[in-house]
């Protein structure tokens, strides 16, 4: 009898450690990732999909090629205006195009209209597929997100100000954007943060030394 009771209770412990070892996991994966290192394009040969870098150049199945991309307006934004947007699109490769950046203005979809980003950016990028283009996906403010400060003109009030973030949705869209596109080939950059403005009381090299840090 008491060999069994041993028995039990080992089983039991072995239970216990792989559902604290399982917790654990858990904990240091969803607190810690914002922490960890962003992926960049290494001046070596580095394969990001179907894009390889050598040296200054970028190649696509051995053959050198040249970024010509357009900025282009969410598509909450265009639609808003009445602007069929797989027509804009198209139009955009007709001008010999290749590659279009997508902005997401957090302010957007976070606090004026309280919608997911993600059916605008999967919109832009399946129109993209369809013409051929390439993507850069951009998180469109300005500001200083180690101090979370942004940029107030032309005005200072965050509900109507477009450049206006937090680093919480900071954190929460590039960590689903890197799930999400991983394996999508059309997607061939992530821009961060679409311009870092540092205090003017930081000169150039600890401006930027503090954001190296962070986005590290």
């Amino acid at each position: 009898m008491k060999r069994v009771r041993a028995g039990v209770w080992s089983v039991l412990f072995v239970v216990f450690l792989v559902l604290l070892l399982f917790a654990l996991s858990y904990f240091v994966i969803r607190f810690t990732w914002h922490r960890m290192p962003f992926a960049t394009f290494s001046m070596e040969g580095s394969n990001q999909g179907h894009v390889i870098v050598k040296e200054n150049d970028f190649y696509i199945d051995g053959v050198k090629i040249q970024f010509k991309g357009v900025g282009i307006m969410p598509p909450i934004l265009l639609e808003n205006k009445g602007v069929d947007f797989s027509s804009y699109i198209a139009e955009i490769r007709r001008w010999g195009a290749n590659t279009i950046r997508v902005p997401v203005y957090p302010v957007i979809y976070y606090l004026w209209e309280n919608i997911s980003p993600w059916e605008d950016v999967d919109k832009a990028i399946v129109e993209a597929k369809k013409n051929g283009l390439m993507v850069i996906l951009d998180f469109h403010s300005v500001g200083y997100p180690p101090e979370e400060t942004y940029h107030t003109e032309p005005t200072g009030e965050q509900t109507e100000n477009i450049f206006y973030y937090k680093n919480e949705w900071l954190f929460e869209f590039w960590e689903e954007a890197s799930l999400r596109y991983r394996g999508e080939n059309t997607v061939i950059a992530y821009e961060l943060f679409n311009e870092v403005k540092w205090p003017e009381n930081d000169n150039y090299e600890i401006g930027w030394l503090r954001w190296k840090a962070f986005v590290e």
